[in-house]
C-alpha cells in the first residue's frame, strides 16, 4: 500500500483543526498588513509598527508551537496503532493456526 494512503484517515480526522488553524494564520496576515501602514517619518508610528510586528511574531510562534503539540500528538497516536495492529496480526495469525490445526485433527 502507498505510504500516502495509510495517512489518508489521519489527515481527514485532523482536518477541522489543520483548517482552522490556516484560516487564523490567514486572517493574522490579511489584518497585520492593514494595522503596519503607518507613516516612515513618525517616530510615535515607527514604535507602533515595532510593537505591532513583535506581536504578530510572538502569535506566530504560539500557533507554530501549538501546531507542534498536535503533529506531536499524531505521532504518538500513529505509533500506539502501529503496536495495536501488530499485536492484533500476531493474534489473528495465531488463531489461524489453531483453526488449520482443529481443522487437520478433525478431518483427519
Amino acid at each position: 500500500m502507498a505510504w500516502w494512503l495509510k495517512a489518508v484517515p489521519l489527515i481527514l480526522a485532523n482536518a477541522p483543526a489543520l483548517v482552522d488553524g490556516a484560516r487564523k494564520l490567514l486572517d493574522k496576515r490579511r489584518t497585520a498588513g492593514d494595522e503596519l501602514r503607518v507613516d516612515a517619518n513618525d517616530e510615535g508610528a515607527i514604535a507602533q509598527r515595532l510593537a505591532l510586528l513583535e506581536n504578530r511574531e510572538r502569535k506566530t510562534l504560539e500557533l507554530i508551537e501549538s501546531l507542534a503539540g498536535s503533529n506531536q500528538q499524531l505521532i504518538e497516536a500513529v505509533s500506539w496503532l502501529q503496536r495495536r495492529a501488530r499485536i492484533n496480526l500476531g493474534i489473528s495469525i495465531a488463531l489461524a493456526i489453531g483453526l488449520l490445526v482443529a481443522l487437520v485433527r478433525a478431518f483427519a
